[in-house]
């Protein structure tokens, strides 16, 4: 229920106290030489419909409302601005698996999303995650600069099903090359730039032409990711830190 005067009346204000934990990680994570990836992994209405969205309807709602769609730019540029200077953030996941049922209005929504973070954070990483559940690229267009593509595939060869996504099927036997297929199929850029380099979780390659990089796995660089813990952010979504192991990235301050 919305109380006049309440906090559900202040739907766009940013709560200093909703990112201690996220702090802490982000910093204690530093202190141990692990970089962290900050992750949308529940935008407000549900970006697909599934329940690592948080969603009990099953309804992606978020695509529906531009009062949602709103509330994640300015929650991105919060956090494109609280954490730019922080060298031991390698890089923002916008959006986890976003499933637009309609393709029409992800590309349009991630064109406006970036340009608002980049408008707070023209330096870190982007890791953005391709429709339906992170398996179709051809919402993208010309390739933003400081980019990763990323393709989420899950499947694995034996009586299984072929990935987690809607429509598919447990309990059906996938050989190799059935996996290869679809793998190929996830990858396909279908029309876009084709993909420069990159790995899947197979250890496959994608073919190396120009344009963009593609990788596999859930918010993963070609390189080793290990530990992902989930903290809140503030109150409009929640937030998954994805780490790995490195040095400090050059030319960046530590936040305070």
């Amino acid at each position: 229920m919305t109380i006049p005067g309440g906090r559900h009346a202040r739907p766009f204000e940013i709560k200093e106290d909703g990112f201690r934990h996220l702090d802490r990680v982000v910093d204690e994570c530093g202190r141990h030489g692990i970089y962290t990836v900050i992750d949308l992994h529940a935008l407000p209405g549900s970006q697909n419909q599934h329940w690592h969205s948080d969603n009990p309807t099953h309804l992606p709602s978020f695509w529906q409302h531009p009062h949602f769609q709103d509330r994640v730019v300015h929650l991105w540029e919060f956090i494109a601005g609280r954490y730019k200077d922080d060298p031991w953030v390698a890089g923002y996941n916008p959006i986890n698996e976003p499933a637009d049922e309609s393709r029409a209005l992800v590309g349009p929504y991630y064109r406006r999303l970036v340009t608002a973070i980049r408008a707070a954070d023209p330096a870190t990483m982007l890791f953005l995650d391709g429709n339906t559940y992170s398996t179709e690229f051809d919402i993208f267009d010309e390739p933003w600069e400081n980019t990763l593509y990323v393709c989420h595939d899950y499947a694995r060869a034996g009586l299984a099903r072929v990935g987690h996504y809607p429509g598919e099927t447990d309990g059906v036997y996938s050989d190799r090359g059935t996996l290869e297929r679809k793998f190929l199929e996830r990858t396909s850029t279908r029309g876009a730039p084709a993909p420069r380099s990159g790995s899947a979780s197979s250890g496959r390659s994608t073919p190396a032409t120009s344009g963009w990089t593609l990788s596999g796995g859930c918010c993963s660089t070609t390189s080793s990711t290990s530990t992902a813990r989930t903290t809140p952010a503030g109150r409009s979504g929640r937030a998954r830190i994805s780490a790995c192991r490195g040095s400090p990235m050059s030319g960046r301050t530590r936040r305070t």
